[in-house]
């Protein structure tokens, strides 16, 4: 709760708690996720050295026990990282991992996550085409998974697209769906962003 308000030292704090007792008790798998929730604050905070050497911790406690949904989701962490430092080739061999993986144990939501980060490195890349048959995918998991805050993220990016290459009837039809999603979750902070995007 502290780390979605943005009260990331307050989190840390419960974060430092919570792996205390992990270790003593031994808890490992229980460590792994709590490492990589300390992860997710330092890449929130632009510090990506240190994300990455809690995503380390996460990913090596995973292997370990033979934990593939979360080496999965490590694997996809550390993509982030590199897609935020704009180095989109390390990123995208890092979510291929992760995504053979969810493949691997029928993660479809996990998927539908990690195409729509694909889809973003080829958008920043200029790869539209290529960025619309992953955002596509994404689409299509999340309408079957019924995941609407996961279509409302990635209709607004095949909005960005549509944006980018001056088709801005298309933009404005995509932006209006997501927009739509979100007030129906009442996502008033995604929907400022949305709002800002709009043509």
């Amino acid at each position: 709760m502290h780390r979605a308000r943005g009260e990331y030292e307050t989190a840390l704090k419960w974060y430092a708690k919570s792996v205390a007792l992990c270790e003593a008790l031994s808890d490992r798998a229980g460590l792994a996720a709590t490492v990589n929730n300390i992860g997710l604050i330092h890449r929130a905070r632009g510090e990506y050295e240190t994300a990455l050497e809690w995503y380390a911790k996460s990913m090596a406690l995973c292997e370990a026990l033979g934990n593939r949904a979360g080496l999965a989701t490590a694997l996809n962490n550390i993509g982030l990282i590199h897609q935020a430092r704009g180095d989109y080739d390390a990123a995208l061999e890092w979510y291929a991992r992760s995504m053979a993986l969810k493949e691997g144990l029928g993660d479809r939501a996990g998927l539908a996550t990690t195409f729509n980060n694909v889809g973003e490195v080829h958008r920043a890349c200029g790869e539209y085409e290529a960025a619309l048959g992953w955002y596509e995918k994404s689409v299509a998991l999340c309408e079957a998974l019924n995941d609407r805050a996961g279509l409302a993220a990635t209709v607004s990016n095949i909005g960005l697209i549509h944006k980018a290459r001056g088709e801005y009837d298309a933009a404005l039809g995509w932006y209006e769906k997501s927009v739509a999603i979100n007030e129906e979750l009442g996502n008033r902070q995604i929907l400022a962003t949305t709002y800002n995007t709009r043509v």
